[in-house]
C-alpha cells in the first residue's frame, strides 16, 4: 500500500468512526467498496478487510488525536499565558491590584500551580492567602518600590537604602 492509498483508508476510516460505525461496519465497506487490502492470500489475491484490522487502525487514529490535541491545548495555553502576562503588567503598572489578583490567580491555575484547597482527610497544613492579602502584599510592594524611588540615603526600617554607584562617574 503506498502513502496515498494509506492517507485515503485512514481518512475513511477516521470519517466513519466519527459517524459511529463500528470496526465490523468499516470492514463491509471497505470490502463493498473494493478497497484492496495490503495483505494479500498465497494465491496473490487481497484479503478481505476485517474488525480487527480496522480496531488496530482506530487505536492508531485515537493516538494521533491525542497527540494533536494535547499540542493544541499546549499552544492554546502558551497563547493565554502570554496575553495574561501583558495584561498584568499594564494592570501593575496602573496599580489595579483587585483585578490584577483575578489574573494571577487564573495564570496560576492555568500552570496548575494555585494554592492548595483545604482538605479535611489529611493532617497538613494549608497556606491558602486570601484575595485581601494578596492585594495587600501587592500595595505594599509598590509602596515600598515607590518609597525606594524617592528616598536618597534614607534609612528605613532600620535597613540602609543607598543611591545606586555610577559607574561612568569615579569615586576618588
Amino acid at each position: 500500500m503506498n502513502k496515498i492509498q494509506k492517507e485515503k483508508l485512514l481518512l475513511t476510516i477516521q470519517t466513519k468512526t466519527l459517524k459511529g460505525y463500528t470496526p465490523f461496519e468499516i470492514a463491509s465497506y471497505l470490502n463493498d467498496s473494493g478497497f484492496p487490502n495490503h495483505k494479500k492470500n498465497k494465491d496473490g489475491t487481497y484479503k478481505v478487510w476485517t474488525g480487527k484490522q480496522i480496531k488496530g487502525y482506530q487505536k492508531q487514529l485515537q493516538e494521533q488525536w491525542i497527540i494533536e490535541s494535547e499540542n493544541e491545548i499546549r499552544s492554546h495555553r502558551a497563547r493565554q499565558l502570554t496575553e495574561i502576562q501583558l495584561i498584568k503588567k499594564n494592570l501593575h503598572d496602573r496599580e489595579d491590584y483587585r483585578t490584577l489578583h483575578s489574573y494571577i490567580k487564573t495564570e496560576s491555575e492555568l500552570l496548575g500551580t494555585s494554592a492548595p484547597r483545604e482538605s479535611s482527610s489529611h493532617n497538613t497544613f494549608e497556606y491558602n492567602i486570601t484575595v485581601e492579602q494578596r492585594v495587600a502584599a501587592l500595595q505594599a510592594a509598590s509602596n515600598t518600590e515607590q518609597a525606594l524611588l524617592e528616598t536618597d540615603n534614607e534609612v528605613i526600617e532600620g535597613i540602609i537604602i543607598r543611591e545606586p554607584v555610577r559607574e561612568d562617574v569615579a569615586d576618588d
